[in-house]
Formats: structure tokens, C-alpha cells, sequence
């Protein structure tokens, strides 16, 4: 996968307070959002249907924090 010319990677030192913040808060809107809302029976389901979340979370999931945008529409948006 090749970086967007307007996006550099960046990445943030393992155990880092700004890594910890970023995990605790994907945590929580995965519980709140996604798991919450699901018909779970076992944790191999979850397994199955958690690539699709984080689609959903990166594509269409409304995110205060950047505008009421998805991620990937402010990225876009930023980009172009």
C-alpha cells in the first residue's frame, strides 16, 4: 500500500501515552458502536465481523473530531 503524496507515515513509539489515548478511544466507540449493537454469541464471530467495523468506522462513522466527517473523507478532503 503506497502512501497518498499529501500523507507521510508517522508513528507513534509503542506504550506511548499518545498510542495508549488513540487505542482506549478505538476501544470504546468498537464497544459503544459496534459491539454493543451486535447479536454476539462468541468471540469467533466478533473476530469475523471486526474487519468490517473498522471499514465502517474509516469510511462512513461520522467523527466529531474531524468536522462530522468520516477519516477517510477528511482525508480526502485534505488531500485534494
Amino acid at each position: 500500500m503506497r502512501a497518498s503524496p499529501a500523507l507521510a507515515p508517522c508513528r507513534t513509539p509503542v506504550a506511548s501515552p499518545q498510542l495508549n489515548g488513540l487505542l482506549e478511544a478505538l476501544v470504546k466507540t468498537l464497544k459503544l458502536d459496534y459491539i454493543r449493537i451486535s447479536a454476539l454469541t462468541d468471540a469467533k464471530k466478533a473476530l469475523r465481523l471486526i474487519a468490517g467495523w473498522i471499514e465502517d468506522y474509516n469510511e462512513i462513522h461520522l467523527n466529531s473530531a474531524v468536522k462530522m466527517a468520516s477519516l477517510r473523507q477528511f482525508i480526502r478532503a485534505k488531500s485534494s
